[in-house]
């Protein structure tokens, strides 16, 4: 994501917000499949999510190295995501 970032001419800011709006958007879109409702209660939910988070954003974007990472969780949901892409079976039951 980050190659991806430079390559675009996004600062180290602008990453941070995208990842935590992707994190965010993604659980919510699994929320809305589980629970059913309304589309923009799960909007408002992504928005306050991300405004939560605003005043870390300069700290997460100084960070340098994966250990930095706040969230020791992330990097293996990166990586159950990854594997889940490869099989059949549901991620989710209702």
């Amino acid at each position: 994501l980050g190659a991806v970032a430079a390559a675009a001419g996004l600062d180290a800011e602008t990453l941070v917000r995208l990842a935590v709006y992707d994190d965010v958007a993604c659980a919510v879109a699994a929320l809305l499949k589980l629970e059913p409702g309304d589309p923009a209660d799960g909007v408002a939910l992504v928005l306050s999510a991300c405004g939560a988070v605003e005043e870390r954003i300069p700290g997460l974007a100084a960070l340098t190295s994966p250990d930095q990472i706040p969230a020791a969780g992330a990097p293996q949901a990166e990586a159950w995501a990854e594997s889940h892409a490869l099989t059949n079976r549901r991620l989710f039951r209702a």
